[in-house]
């Protein structure tokens, strides 16, 4: 197997329980847009691959805000895989830098990787899909404090995804009720 097939097996995996907004589905589409985008730029097109993968592995939000935990699960993921360095080095920079946060800070680290896979992560956070998972993400944070606040809360949820492959095109649809209770 290849190194970007065992990529692709390994966020798989590791996203197998995710959010609507930061799972398998979430990173696919980043990856089709980061390689659509590659097309017309000179990059090397192995570290846009990874980037793309891996951009999302251990999202900071969902791990108490530390914003090292992706960085380390993709270097240990890469090492394991007997990657170059320098690989290595250019793709953890691209995971570090990609952040959302406004921009209002200064970068420390600028390729044409990273700019390739930070235009397809934004790509997919506008439009219909990037509210879908805006109000995902925000669902669970919710759900997060209020448990922290002593609420109990049950949640049924159930989840169908529609494909069509002639289009390119994917919508991944998740319902949730949930019914709260004082202690």
């Amino acid at each position: 197997m290849s190194l970007i097939d065992n990529t692709i097996l390994f966020v798989k995996q590791k996203l197998e329980n995710a959010e609507a907004g930061h799972d398998w589905f979430h990173i696919e589409r980043v990856y089709k847009n980061a390689l659509l985008i590659a097309q017309d730029e000179v990059c090397d097109i192995q570290i846009v691959k990874l980037g793309a993968l891996l951009h999302d592995i251990a999202d900071s939000k969902f791990n108490d805000g530390d914003e090292t935990v992706g960085p380390k699960v993709a270097r240990a993921f890469l090492e394991s895989q007997k990657v170059a360095d320098e690989i290595i080095v250019h793709v953890v920079n691209i995971i570090e830098n990609i952040s959302f946060k406004g921009g209002n800070f200064e970068k420390k680290f600028n390729s044409i990787e990273l700019e390739i896979v930070q235009d397809a992560d934004r790509l997919d956070a506008i439009g219909a899909i990037g509210i879908a998972r805006k109000t995902s993400i925000h669902g669970i944070i919710l759900v997060s404090i209020l448990c922290r606040m002593g609420w109990r809360i049950i949640v049924f949820s159930f989840q169908f995804s529609v494909f069509s492959f002639s289009f390119s095109f994917q919508f991944q649809f998740s319902v949730s009720v949930f019914s709260f209770s004082l202690k």
